[in-house]
């Protein structure tokens, strides 16, 4: 249900005079328009009170919204008549309007009133767009903007720090650190400092800067034969001036009074800090053999000449030499490949093309006992066999077959029906490593919570646990974390969904993801488990496409903590779109936003924590609802849709080289839109899809080895 409100805004105040309380009621009033049609009849509301960005509630009708959410527990009954309703917002005598409207609500400068409604048949739908109040809800705070504000010492609870106590009994603990009763004593001390000769206190000099206060007394310790500063009237004896010494002088410094030599410095001897010091004098960016260099005065450059140096062993670990193919003298004859079929390093360098390969074309998979065509279904590859299942295979005909496909032979087998989960499309699958997790989506009855454990090997079903499970919902994601399947986000008749659960196959027992900052809610997310967490990426949102994601960190194999994804450099927000993991980076490419097909992506690397955009030379077409796989040194896009129509191209990027290139277009490769696709280790098998508007399924399965074409060049 989208409903459509017009929204007629008055805001009145019960009557009141002098300095009465102002009571905290709204008057709303509103049409609500369903399906264009004026409604009549009895239907549900909840109300809220949100900032402009709708993530911050000023107020709800029972007080349980956050951040812009719809409230939980009762909602407002009201009558509609030709669509036409209205209540008193914050009235207390209205059933289940427990909250009044404070008067704070509007010391803030922008304030919208949201609103969700049920008209008991398609459960709370969210009406769009917000509507703010205007000036008439403000004079609820009109009496507050009369009276004076309150003084700063009109506060409640305890001061904490350096000062503490309640209000009336505030102590200073201590300040800069320092203990007060340190403080205080030093204060003490300072004040009553004089230049008088007191014991025991602070001193002072005097205005002149002399120590007046008295006598300084002393007592001299020795013979006084290190004394030098002394007059000679003052000492008492016969001992010559201090500088009249006798005698040599021994350690760095030596020789006679009239004759002294260092002979170390820190020690190093004289001789070497003297070579040294003439050396760093004589430092030259010159290239002059046995001198010091120092580095250039621009740049700071080391420009003394040509460094020479021998290679030992076989050179494997240079990277940054020159890569034209003859720097290294290959002798007449030599042949090498390229991807080019007009390479211009190889021609320029003494080569010329002598045969090539062409890319492998596509080829169609065997038809016997394959499933029917469908759209909405799920595939995994179990490392022998593709394992398509469950879909729609007409106009809202959900369907619990499927089929298994093996590479190898060519041949399809049908899945077993026996205790298979009920027929379901938009729902989520995974690969175990011995079976395949299948779980929610949309069925004939709704929304699913059920799910199923299909073994290739046995061919048996079995129900995943119903305790414990997330609510029903679609357009969900799911990864495979190596023990458990993560569930999260999607959609159901309550709305957009930000939470999931995390399901141990092995004990058929699920958790409840009970972790706090997940990402907004949404559904059509694109997910990857990275290495050890999991990331979510993109979207729908309640206003539209997102650029937005988080990663669930796992502590002990449990999740721990959401932590969002860096906005910077981020690609544009989209849903649509693919995620692969590529060696140690989530890789995102395509998709749509706001009705605009996209051709771009970026990369997301969780050791950097940076975006980076994929490279755009020689990139797909830009597309949406396409499939994706990742062959372990190229991301596939493979089929989808642009504003034209089905596509039927494909591409591969390699991450390493940050290089496109178009797959085969050779064997007639079908035009789709949402097909699944599987990885096998030499070959990409795509099945399934739409094609045409109306969209029709669509259930040949074909099969490409990405290989480029090969160029073969003589060295001339």
């Amino acid at each position: 249900m989208k409903p459509a409100l017009v929204l007629v805004m008055a805001v009145s105040l019960l009557p009141w005079c002098g300095r009465t309380q102002v009571p905290g009621i709204l008057s709303h009033q509103g049409k609500l328009v369903v399906n264009a049609t004026n409604f009549t009849g009895t239907a549900h509301f909840k109300f809220a009170l949100v900032n402009a960005a709708g993530d911050a509630t000023w107020w709800s009708h029972n007080g349980t919204s956050t951040g812009g959410n719809q409230p939980t527990g009762p909602a407002i009954s009201l009558p509609v008549e030709r669509g036409l309703y209205a209540v008193n917002l914050g009235d207390t005598t209205v059933p289940n309007m427990t909250h009044a409207i404070p008067p704070s609500v509007f010391t803030h400068d922008s304030v919208w009133l949201r609103i969700w409604v049920d008209n008991g048949i398609l459960g709370f739908q969210r009406l769009l767009p917000d509507r703010r109040i205007t000036a008439a809800g403000y004079a609820l705070v009109a009496d507050t903007a009369l009276t004076p504000p309150a003084f700063a010492t009109n506060f409640t609870g305890l001061l904490a720090g350096e000062v503490t106590g309640p209000q009336g009994a505030t102590v200073v603990s201590a300040v800069g650190g320092l203990a007060a009763a340190q403080v205080a004593a030093g204060a003490s001390a300072a004040n009553a400092a004089t230049s008088a000769n007191t014991p025991n206190t602070v001193v002072w000099r005097s205005p002149a800067g002399d120590f007046a206060a008295g006598t300084i007394t002393a007592n001299h310790v020795g013979d006084g034969a290190g004394l030098t500063n002394l007059t000679a009237a003052a000492l008492v004896g016969t001992a010559p001036r201090a500088t009249n010494f006798t005698g040599s002088l021994a350690g760095d410094v030596s020789g006679l009074q009239g004759a002294t030599v260092v002979n170390a410095v820190g020690g190093l001897t004289a001789a070497n800090v003297a070579l040294g010091a003439n050396a760093a004098n004589a430092a030259t960016s010159l290239n002059l053999p046995g001198a010091i260099v120092r580095r250039e005065a621009a740049g700071g450059h080391l420009a003394a000449g040509t460094i020479s140096a021998q290679f030992v062993g076989d050179g494997s670990g240079l990277t940054n030499l020159p890569t034209s193919p003859d720097r290294y003298g290959a002798p007449r004859g030599a042949v090498l490949a390229s991807v080019l079929p007009q390479d211009p390093v190889l021609l320029a360098s003494g080569y010329r093309q002598i045969w090539s390969f062409a890319a492998p074309a596509w080829v169609n998979g065997a038809t016997a006992n394959a499933p029917a065509a469908r759209s909405g279904h799920t595939a995994v590859w179990d490392g022998q066999r593709m394992i398509v299942w469950g879909g729609t295979v007409g106009a809202s005909t959900y369907t619990a077959s499927g089929g298994l496909y093996d590479a190898n032979a060519d041949a399809w087998t049908p899945s077993s029906i026996i205790n298979a989960p009920a027929g379901r499309s938009g729902h989520t699958a995974v690969w175990t490593g011995s079976e395949m997790l299948v779980w929610g989506g949309r069925g004939a009855g709704g929304y699913l919570s059920s799910g199923g454990r299909f073994a290739p090997g046995t061919g048996i079903w079995q129900p995943t646990s119903a305790a414990g499970a997330p609510t029903a919902r679609e357009g969900h994601v799911a990864v495979w974390t190596g023990t458990r399947m993560v569930v999260w986000g999607g959609l159901n008749q309550s709305g957009l969904l930000d939470d999931g659960a995390v399901y141990d196959p092995v004990a058929n027992q699920w958790s409840a993801l009970a972790v706090p900052n997940a990402p907004e809610k949404r559904f059509g997310g694109a997910a990857v488990w990275g290495d050890d967490r999991f990331i979510v990426w993109g979207g729908e949102g309640a206003s539209g496409a997102l650029g937005t994601g988080g990663q669930l960190l796992f502590a002990g194999g449990a999740p721990s903590q959401w932590v969002a994804l860096p906005l910077a450099n981020a690609p544009g927000a989209r849903t649509g779109h693919t995620a692969v993991w590529a060696h140690d980076r989530m890789a995102i490419w395509g998709g749509q936003s706001g009705g605009v097909v996209l051709g771009d992506g970026a990369a997301w690397c969780p050791s950097c924590d940076q975006w980076k955009s994929l490279s755009i030379a020689n990139a797909p077409s830009p597309r949406t609802d396409h499939a994706a796989v990742w062959t372990e040194t190229e991301m596939l896009i493979v089929d989808g849709a642009n504003a034209a129509g089905d596509l039927a191209t494909s591409a591969a990027y390699d991450s390493l080289t940050e290089q496109w290139r178009a797959l085969s277009g050779l064997g007639g490769p079908l035009a789709r839109t949402k097909p699944v696709a599987v990885w096998t280790g030499t070959e990409v098998l795509v099945f399934g899809g739409s094609v045409g508007s109306p969209p029709t399924a669509v259930g040949a399965l074909q099969r490409l080895a990405p290989q480029p074409a090969w160029y073969f060049y003589r060295k001339l």
